[in-house]
């Protein structure tokens, strides 16, 4: 099972996406003992065994989605959108990308749509496109102002490979 694992900025491992957090700090509890890794305020919750992975003392994890698919890159969107880039499975499942979005303000993704053709690796974002490399070429999907997913085909920027 594969995880994926967001960790300041971005780290991929798995089948889970975990945002991990620098932010934290030592806090007491009412016997005055101190509360290693509890995220400050205005971090957000974060996981008691930080989504399974061992982090940095001022560290923390939380994570955001599981069973996203077979996880390469990600990429994060000013708005806070996460758009993973899926490989082609080995059952003959197809990749794509999965677009990921929190809206609940949880830290975790409770809105998740999945588009594109085929499996690829590379994910970037450069302006108002989306651009994705498959095995055999790269596209760019135009992404809506204000939407999560793009609407209609993407444009072939280059392939052949």
């Amino acid at each position: 099972m594969l995880r994926v694992i967001q960790l300041f900025p971005i780290l991929l491992t798995g089948c889970c996406l975990l945002l991990a957090m620098s932010a934290c700090e030592n806090r007491s509890d009412d016997t005055g003992a101190a509360a290693a890794g509890t995220p400050s305020a205005d971090v957000g919750p974060c996981d008691d065994d930080n989504g399974g992975i061992t982090l940095p003392d001022g560290f923390c994890a939380v994570v955001v989605a599981e069973d996203v698919g077979p996880a390469r890159h990600l990429v994060v969107r000013d708005d806070g959108a996460l758009y993973v880039a899926l490989r082609n499975g080995r059952g003959g499942e197809k990749g794509g990308i999965v677009a990921l979005r929190d809206t609940s303000g949880d830290y975790r993704a409770d809105v998740r749509e999945r588009f594109g053709f085929d499996g690829g690796t590379g994910i970037d974002l450069h302006g108002e496109y989306l651009y994705f490399a498959t095995d055999t070429s790269v596209v760019r999907y135009r992404l809506p102002a204000s939407g999560l997913v793009p609407e209609g085909e993407p444009e072939r920027v280059v392939g052949g490979f």
